[in-house]
């Protein structure tokens, strides 16, 4: 698991028969937007505190069920990783972005795993994405998740810098979670930071969540490095987080996810 490699692990309590049947159902709707060309990208803003503008957005894979509706890939997430068609998916999304930017009149961020950066023919998409980009006028924002799987740091690191010679920004997704701790910050030549959306929910009740909200920002702050709060939700949470000096804030507070016609 570790190494990124596909696994199962069995024991006397799983449901093995339930497990499959579930998995291959997910696996078919994925596997049959592929090959319908039916995968969507929907776009969240990010917005800036000072101006409330939104500056980017950020792209979101949503994946169309039986029933004709669009929702969250989380779900097929894992069968995408152990079929091998977790390539194909995240092709599919570059290929949605660049397209996006005919319509979208602002920088695009979106997620990429340890996964990806270990293959070499994502990187090349995002090399060309990247250029793209360029003749827009625009920015191609990398957002790197589930930063407690990264096993070699270097690799990381050259990748930054490599897809930065680019032109590219790079955000550290999801920060304040798990095991993501302050040295990430202080080897990775990092645009953005984003606070996870969990410790931020938290804020209006918990002042021990407060308390680290604030020195992150700190701490990023004095790094040079922008911050996102994720997940804010109210207007509460937003004034708490004017209040710190946060530089950006995402969340249903300033715009749900949408395909890009209802944008404009």
């Amino acid at each position: 698991m570790r190494k990124h490699l596909p696994v199962n692990i069995y024991n006397k309590d799983c449901r093995v028969k339930e497990n499959a049947l579930a998995n291959t159902e997910k696996f078919n709707i994925l596997l049959k937007n592929l090959e319908n060309d039916e995968l969507s990208v929907f776009f969240q803003p990010i917005v800036e505190r000072t101006s409330g503008k939104a500056l980017w957005h950020e792209a979101l894979l949503r994946v169309k069920n039986h029933e004709g509706e669009y929702h969250s890939p989380y779900e097929y997430l894992q069968i995408a990783q152990s079929t091998g068609l977790h390539k194909e998916v995240t092709r599919k999304v570059l290929e949605l972005i660049r397209k996006s930017w005919d319509s979208l009149d602002t920088d695009i961020s979106l997620n990429i795993t340890y996964n990806d950066i270990l293959h070499p023919e994502i990187l090349q998409v995002i090399e060309s994405l990247a250029r793209y980009s360029e003749t827009k006028n625009k920015k191609l924002i990398i957002e790197i998740i589930e930063w407690d799987n990264i096993l070699d740091l270097s690799v990381c690191q050259n990748f930054i810098t490599h897809i930065k010679s680019l032109g590219c920004l790079v955000a550290l997704d999801d920060f304040g979670s798990g095991y993501a701790n302050y040295s990430s910050l202080l080897y990775l030549p990092l645009d953005f930071v984003k606070i996870d959306g969990a410790l931020v929910k938290q804020l209006e009740e918990n002042s021990k969540a407060r308390l680290l909200i604030e020195n992150i920002l700190l701490f990023c702050k004095n790094m040079e490095i922008k911050v996102v709060a994720e997940c804010v939700e109210n207007s509460l949470i937003a004034q708490l987080l004017f209040e710190m000096g946060i530089h950006y804030l995402q969340g249903y507070y300033f715009g749900y996810p949408r395909p890009i016609n209802e944008i404009y």
